[in-house]
């Protein structure tokens, strides 16, 4: 009996030395995958791998910082996976914190050039992986990595609005970092949701993003996406936790984005596509980059005239996103485009179902909101035509013992004004001179033409002065003026 028990003790002390040989094998895994995680500082000009305060950073909300993160330790034949988590949105004050996940703007004044972590950005040597999630579109930017699946955001807990976007891949060479380059957009009032506020208006922490990987372990599997329970953070050594400090995060008051309008039906149809093609031979609607946006400040609400001065402009990213931040609250201003007609092949014309007019948005009066502004959004689809004058409309009635001519325009560059003319037949070569014209702010106009005959026909046209060159448009009639 005792040489039994001697038996079963031994087998059982050489069973728990197969599994403790196990996880000592498994634990030798996970302290291989080292990393190196960071954000941009904007003000700093420097990689932070903590937190983005306000003494670092100029943020304003809508926009996007960059993050750098690599991982390195690699085993021949594994997949990885790692989740990329960040604060969504606060509930005890409903402030949105990171609204999407989003392609690094690579525009930023400084560049954001990544730490010379295996030198790949620098030298060019990195892929371009588009995603297209719902809740965030563009490019992932990734160096010694196949890209196998980008998956999210998913929440982690409802009671707790954390989000992530899953990331698996394949290392292309297990000797070298895999590197990877994106961005996370900052939310402003009501992009969580009609009743939420901005992330300046985050109370009690900071914005944090976490990173979170593996390798493949079963039955944890990037095909089907939730929290990775498996996985402790631990894991994933040097990654951590970075933090954006809201009180760096200034609110924005206007913000937007830039299309080519293909269709010319003032809606961006096709969401930012990675096979448009310029020009847009399948018909895709590409953003519109480095196009300067301005804000006039309004001497009243009705803004009827030109804003006083230009207080702050901001050019459009790679995505056609613009900001107009730090607006007083309480006062009202126009987003203005500002086109070089000079530099362009063609003339280039607002095609919004909003009313733009001479190139500015419909007023915007800024508001309070929780601590922050109300964000209000205003967009600009463009297309190019022929002509600095986009004319709506024009028209010509019998009204009293006059003609009402009237026309309306959506753009009007460089026009200084417009000459009406008006005969009793279609020729040119007969019509008379009425009146001039000059250019509306609001691009609606109407003229009574009281000089004309009882009960005759008459024809009119317009002719857009630019300067120096005019533009007919004509003729509209006949109408017969009354008796």
């Amino acid at each position: 009996m005792k040489t039994r028990l001697r038996l079963k003790k031994g087998k059982m002390l050489v069973f728990l030395g197969v599994i403790i040989g196990l996880l000592l094998a498994f634990s030798v895994v996970y302290a291989a995958l080292g990393t190196t995680y960071a954000h941009w500082a904007d003000v700093d000009v420097e990689w932070q791998s903590n937190i983005v305060s306000d003494g670092k950073s100029d943020y304003a909300e809508v926009e996007v910082i960059p993050h750098f993160f690599a991982m390195d330790g690699f085993e021949t034949g594994k997949k990885y996976y790692f989740n990329i988590e960040y604060d969504y949105f606060q509930n005890n004050t409903k402030a949105c914190g990171f609204y999407r996940f989003n392609t690094w703007d690579l525009d930023r004044l400084p560049p954001p050039d990544p730490p010379v972590y295996a030198g790949h950005w620098q030298a060019g040597e990195f892929a371009t992986v588009p995603f297209d999630l719902e809740v965030g579109i563009g490019d992932l930017y990734v160096a010694n990595a196949t890209v196998e699946a980008i998956i999210g955001p998913v929440d982690t807990d409802p009671a707790y609005p954390l989000r992530y976007v899953q990331i698996a891949f394949t290392p292309t060479d297990v000797t070298l970092p895999a590197e990877f380059y994106w961005g996370l957009q900052i939310g402003y009032s009501g992009q969580c949701g009609p009743e939420s506020i901005g992330a300046t208006s985050w109370t009690g922490g900071s914005l944090q993003t976490t990173i979170v990987c593996t390798d493949e372990i079963p039955p944890y599997t990037y095909t089907v996406p939730g929290p990775p329970t498996s996985i402790v953070e631990a894991e994933c050594k040097g990654a951590g936790k970075l933090q954006a400090d809201p009180s760096g995060i200034r609110p924005t008051a206007i913000t937007g984005y830039k299309w080519f309008d293909t269709n010319g039906n003032g809606i961006w149809d096709a969401r930012i596509g990675h096979t448009c093609t310029n020009p847009p031979a399948d018909g895709c609607e590409y953003p519109l980059p480095s196009w300067e946006i301005q804000a006039f400040l309004c001497p009243d609400t009705t803004c009827d005239t030109w804003g006083t001065a230009v207080v702050v402009s901001d050019t459009t990213n790679a995505q056609g996103q613009y900001t107009l931040s730090g607006l007083e609250v309480g006062s009202t201003y126009r987003a203005c485009e500002v086109i070089d007609q000079n530099n362009l092949p063609a003339i280039w014309y607002q095609t919004n179902n909003i009313t733009i007019q001479n190139g500015c948005s419909p007023t915007v009066t800024v508001v309070a909101s929780g601590g922050g502004v109300l964000t209000t959004r205003r967009d600009f689809g463009n297309r190019m035509g022929e002509t600095a004058v986009n004319l709506n409309s024009f028209e010509a009635n019998p009204e009293n013992k006059a003609i009402k001519v009237e026309w309306t325009t959506s753009m009007e560059r460089d026009t200084l004004g417009y000459n009406l003319y008006r005969s009793r037949n279609k020729n040119e070569k007969r019509m008379e001179f009425i009146d001039y014209i000059p250019v509306e702010f609001d691009g609606v106009y109407e003229y009574s033409d009281a000089d004309v005959r009882p009960g005759k026909k008459y024809y009119y046209w317009l002719e857009a002065d630019y300067g120096n060159s005019t533009e007919v448009f004509g003729p509209i009639g006949p109408v017969r003026a009354p008796k």
